[in-house]
């Protein structure tokens, strides 16, 4: 079995981009840990454990699904929290617009759906995660920053032509993520 995930990976503009934004974040002096620069990406179906035999299945709907939708441009900007203000665990970078991406979204889990994967029903909300809080130091500080200076966060725009299956080995230091399956979205005209 194998702990998988399938997900947008982000262009290196946009996670250094996303790394420089962590840099300030640093300066809070939160109790945190930042998520590695190569490893930002944009979670569109957390899968669980997987077995090795399905990993074909899972790419077929990947290549099914990717048939159906068109490439599309994304803007990572504004930073937020997980899961409300008063108890940040997550800090975040939001991704916008929603239409094209929720579209996708939603056909892979729907398809998913159909050969036994359950999804959490919570609502899809697009975001690259920066960093998960260990404890609650420094948060008045962190929603301040959040409030502020996070709103005008802006890590720039790329283009969505491909998703990708990830396998997810959790380490002490943080998990790590292997790309075993991408697959092309249909290109514009």
């Amino acid at each position: 079995m194998i702990r998988a995930f399938i997900a947008i990976s982000v262009p290196s503009h946009i996670s250094q981009r996303c790394q420089l934004i962590g840099d300030s974040l640093r300066e809070l002096n939160l109790d945190c840990r930042f998520v590695k620069t190569r490893f930002i990406h944009l979670t569109l179906q957390f899968l669980g454990d997987v077995s090795e035999e399905k990993i074909p299945l899972i790419g077929k709907i990947m290549q099914e699904t990717g048939r159906e939708v068109v490439s599309f441009n994304l803007e990572v900007c504004k930073l937020g929290v997980f899961p409300n203000p008063s108890r940040p665990r997550i800090v975040w970078i939001g991704v916008h617009p929603v239409d094209s991406l929720g579209d996708l979204q939603k056909a892979l889990k729907e398809r998913m759906r159909q050969i036994g994967f359950t999804c959490d029903g919570k609502l899809f909300h697009p975001h690259l995660t920066l960093l998960r809080l260990r404890s609650i130091r420094n948060i008045a500080a962190l929603m301040e920053y959040v409030k502020e200076e996070g709103v005008g966060e802006q890590a720039g725009v790329f283009k969505v032509e491909e998703i990708h299956l990830y396998q997810s080995i959790l380490k002490v230091d943080g998990a790590e993520y292997y790309k075993l399956v991408t697959t092309r979205l249909e290109s514009e005209c």
